[in-house]
């Protein structure tokens, strides 16, 4: 128990510097001090070896690396993916977009180019790249001018998985290996996709689950030849090609570690440690290693899910095996719930048990593919494998979908807390507490996933789409959406807009206004309805006056069809709400803007949306002085390809003292009005 809690101190000081887990750390520190000062049973040594754990965790993650090297930057690579690599020179981790099928892993390289900070591109709701990669401790990005290969490799790990997926015939099975085998499969692969839609793409961070199911498996095996000590070096040899292929992922290095410390431990210390304890050393290991480990996923999951099962050994042990079973199973999904609504913005009952199933599914089809790792490949294997997975497609739970937003840093401490206080009065047969304690868990959820907010608050959101339109509104519990943006190059209605009204815990949209026919204005449109409920959709072309909605829209290009040009086409929709005059303008021009001045005399606005982005066809002066806006809404892509919005439109409002927002510089823009 004491290294569980040098653990533990290790963590709340890494954690405690971070704005994203900082209440998590200042609860880890309390759980600490409680244990370790109003608990007897611990010596002072054991407190000073704690906080000497916690102030180490603190030096670790804020004394700054920094690389001497400055324009030639040498060093190895420690991760390679199809558009970038991660290059370590021996003190600091480089971020590096290249597409150079040559480089390959462990390669030693010389980049010669120019460094800067990270900056990604995030739309709302999207991964956020850039913090993924500061989470893994890296600041700074090289953009390589020439590449030079100092050291290759012996092993060609690129080669060797082009050999084996090579050999794999079926698509769906190939995208399978490669992600099981290789941990490498593309976001947008039709098997990946799948997954999402079964809530189950977080089994990716316990894949290490895989290699310790077949490590332990082979054990056995062995176990019936030769005597347990040899039997796991055995296995570990067996799977050594396997691991060594995939050490440089966190999941692999967890397993290795772990196994090691429980072959050391077991044969050769007599079971000096408990199991908690050899988790412990594990997770003390990994964050030596890197403490920016604490931040994955995979590493967070794992050791949740391992601490809580640990500490509910008590209530699990007295009941009979089936019984066992079921209630590992029901602790399993309670430690899944949080994360599934991180993953998925969404509580799903039924991807909860299907991802539980599906566990000990993968198990078999991992142990099943593994053969084509070492060359063996048998055609019968392959086509079970396809059949299980091509009967996923069929497999749709999205109905089942109840929307929420994740949880904050309280929201997890409460729910874990709750979790943990039920596990132990459960432990201790303390049903008066669990007659209160589990009632309290339910119903918090429930009140967690009654959409409270949309009942009492009127809401106007500009998402931030990139370069193009979509704004929601919320209004006396009517769904409104005004544009789906539009980009070549990605779904936004599968990225961006559907998870951002899940977050909203929106179930279907009212009432749909396309402004005007350009893409970047309804180029998500055929998506969405495919994906989500839209119950009905206007264009430009509709009587806007006739459609029955709470929230009156005043269509105020009334004079369209003397134009031409589909941006001058544009819907120019006025609302208000609680006193709040909004002007949403489309893509319409400086003409459209002199021609509602002229029929609209009085005409004001507080929050304007300002025309086609920002470009200079549009906003003129005198449209400013008259309307008198408070804000001005710009909605545009971050370095978009138009420069948009233009220095001109700047300057008027700057001229006006319009205070000026921009969906590329703050990303989603919310006004909520009770």
């Amino acid at each position: 128990m004491k290294i569980f809690l040098y653990f533990l101190s290790l963590i709340a000081g890494i954690i405690l510097c971070n704005k994203d887990t900082y209440f998590v750390g200042i609860v880890f520190l309390l759980i600490i001090f409680v244990k370790l000062f109003l608990n007897k049973n611990y010596s002072k040594k054991c407190k000073i070896i704690s906080l000497i754990f916690f102030s180490f965790g603190l030096f670790i993650i804020n004394v700054p690396i920094k690389s001497f090297q400055s324009e030639n930057i040498k060093g190895i690579v420690i991760t390679k993916k199809e558009n970038y690599l991660l290059l370590y020179d021996g003190l600091e981790t480089f971020y590096v977009k290249t597409e150079n099928k040559n480089i390959d892993l462990f390669d030693c390289v010389e980049i010669n180019g120019e460094l800067q900070d990270l900056h990604f591109i995030t739309l709302e709701s999207e991964f956020d790249f850039e913090n993924y990669l500061k989470n893994k401790g890296i600041e700074r990005e090289i953009v390589p001018l020439s590449e030079n290969i100092i050291f290759d490799f012996p092993i060609n790990f690129n080669l060797f998985k082009k050999k084996v997926l090579g050999r794999i015939k079926e698509p769906l099975v190939k995208e399978f290996a490669s992600s099981i085998l290789f941990n490498a499969s593309k976001y947008d692969d039709p098997l990946k996709s799948n997954f999402r839609d079964l809530r189950l793409v977080n089994l990716i961070a316990l894949s290490g689950t895989f290699i310790s199911f077949v490590l332990y498996t082979f054990k056995k095996v062995f176990s019936f030849f030769v005597n347990d000590k040899l039997s796991s070096w055995l296995a570990l040899l067996v799977l050594s090609p396997f691991i060594f292929f995939n050490i440089n992922t966190l999941p692999t290095l967890r397993v290795l570690i772990f196994f090691l410390l429980n072959l050391i431990n077991k044969e050769y210390l007599k079971n000096k440690f408990e199991r908690i304890e050899i988790i412990s050393i594990t997770g003390i290991i990994l964050l030596l290693i890197s403490p920016y480990n604490v931040f994955q996923f995979s590493f967070i999951i794992p050791f949740t899910i391992v601490t809580i099962l640990n500490f509910s050994q008590l209530l699990i042990y007295r009941h009979k095996k089936i019984s066992q079973f079921f209630i590992k199973k029901i602790i399993l999904l309670g430690v899944f719930l949080p994360f599934m609504i991180q993953f998925y913005n969404s509580i799903n009952i039924v991807g909860l048990i299907l991802s539980s199933l599906f566990l000990s599914l993968s198990k078999f089809l991992f142990l099943l593919i593994l053969p084509a790792f070492y060359g063996i490949n048998f055609g019968f294997i392959n086509t079970f494998i396809f059949k299980i997975l091509n009967f996923s497609f069929y497999i749709n739970i999205g109905q089942f979908d109840i929307n929420v937003p994740p949880f904050n840093q309280f929201g997890y401490i409460v729910y874990f807390l709750i979790v943990l206080f039920l596990i132990y009065f459960s432990e201790i047969n303390f049903k008066k507490i669990l007659k209160f304690a589990s009632p309290v868990l339910c119903s918090s959820l429930l009140v967690y996933c009654i959409p409270i907010n949309n009942l009492i608050i009127n809401k106007v959101s500009f998402i931030n789409v990139g370069q193009g339109d979509a704004i929601y509104i919320n209004y006396r519990l009517e769904n409104y959406l005004i544009d789906t943006g539009g980009l070549k190059y990605k779904d936004l209605s599968e990225s961006v807009l559907i998870p951002f009204l899940k977050k909203e815990r929106v179930y279907d949209i009212d009432y749909l206004f396309i402004t005007h026919d350009d893409f970047d204005h309804n180029g998500a449109l055929e998506s969405l309805r495919e994906n989500f409920c839209v119950k009905n959709i206007f264009s430009n072309n509709d009587d806007i006056s006739k459609v029955n909605t709470k929230l009156k829209f005043n269509d105020l290009n009334i004079e369209r069809d003397k134009y031409d040009n589909e941006n001058d086409k544009s819907l120019v929709l006025n609302f208000e709400i609680s006193g709040v005059m909004f002007l949403l303008m489309g893509d319409s021009s400086k003409k459209v803007e002199e021609d509602i001045l002229k029929n609209f005399k009085n005409l004001k606005a507080d929050i304007l949306k300002v025309g086609h982005h920002g470009s200079n066809t549009s906003t003129s002066e005198n449209f400013i002085e008259t309307l008198q806006p408070k804000e001005a809404i710009i909605s545009c892509g971050e370095n978009n390809f138009y420069n948009h919005p233009h220095k001109e439109v700047i300057k008027i409002l700057e001229n006006n003292d319009v205070k000026i927002r921009r969906t590329d510089k703050e990303g989603t823009i919310t006004y909520n009005y009770f």
